[in-house]
């Protein structure tokens, strides 16, 4: 008896250990492998994405060779997937730093500015007093 082809854990291939055991495509792999692609990298991710459906197909079609499935195909596109992710949060890391450090930056700028308004204002309001006389009786 086969097992159910829906049951899948998310991110973990659902291999077919014996002859006969239906593969199912990891659509959210596939999702993520696509979402990679760009100029530079579609070549490289349309023979991944291929190479791992064609092994799945082969082995759902019981192709001599393929009866037990072959995983290298997705393991690749899940090395390339999880690679590609790690170094895209490390570049986004990277400018999220640069940016806070900027800001940081700015607002020590900001904060100097702010403080030196507050001298001038003060400086400006005591010439002031010191020139305006108050009628007798308004204090």
């Amino acid at each position: 008896m086969h097992p159910p082809i829906g049951r899948q854990q998310p991110g973990v291939s659902n291999r077919g250990q014996k002859a006969g055991d239906m593969v199912r495509l990891d659509q959210k792999l596939l999702f993520e492998a696509r979402s990679l692609c760009n100029g530079e990298t579609l070549h490289r991710l349309q023979e991944l994405i291929s190479a791992y459906e064609q092994a799945v197909n082969l082995h759902n079609r019981n192709c001599p060779r393929h009866e037990v499935y072959q995983m290298q195909s997705e393991s690749r596109l899940r090395r390339y997937v999880r690679n590609s992710q790690g170094a895209d949060i490390h570049g986004k890391t990277v400018i999220a730093k640069n940016l806070a450090r900027n800001a940081a930056i700015k607002s020590s700028e900001l904060t100097e500015r702010y403080d030196q308004l507050e001298k001038l204002l003060a400086q400006w309001d005591r010439k002031n007093r010191s020139h305006v006389r108050l009628p007798r009786g308004s204090n």
